[in-house]
């Protein structure tokens, strides 16, 4: 079982993942009607309080639900890096996040280099608790470097 977060990023993971035999759980609506598509796909949406600017479901609801499910994987996106904070847009998008990453025996972040240098409003985890990050081959390598200090770093060529 795997967790997928909000974003445009995750999105297209969603869309890689159509067509596999795999349970997804979702607090995101854009990613559950990506994978709606595919009947192979064991999905659950947590349900909860809906964030119409993110499409992501929030809240006690969402929660309770996310605390009672363990993930062997958990893939996160984030709106900013920064000295090593990984930060998203608000407090309630966060707290729903951090909980599925501390339920997940690996903890991915997907990020493109757009993100590395900036923050947002929320801080909710930090980029050394991630087994990997996986990002778009723009950033420098310095920036690269630094990031492979804390985490793994998985480059994927832009296309």
């Amino acid at each position: 079982t795997v967790f997928l977060g909000p974003g445009t990023t995750l999105e297209q993971l969603a869309c890689a993942l159509c067509g596999r035999n795999i349970r997804v759980v979702t607090n995101s609506l854009p990613v559950f009607e990506i994978l709606n598509q595919s009947s192979s796909v064991d999905l659950i949406l947590t349900g909860g309080e809906y964030r119409h600017v993110t499409g992501a479901f929030v809240g006690s609801a969402a929660l309770c639900t996310v605390e009672s499910m363990r993930f062997s994987k958990a893939f996160i996106s984030a709106n900013g890096i920064i000295e090593g904070g990984v930060y998203t847009y608000s407090e309630a998008e966060g707290t729903i996040q951090k909980t599925a990453l501390n339920r997940a025996a690996m903890k991915i972040l997907l990020a493109d280099s757009s993100k590395f240098g900036s923050y947002d409003f929320c801080e909710f985890y930090q980029l050394n608790g991630f087994d990997t990050l996986i990002t778009d081959d723009a950033a420098d390598q310095n920036t690269l470097a630094d990031l492979q200090k804390q985490c793994n770093v998985i480059v994927c060529p832009t296309e």
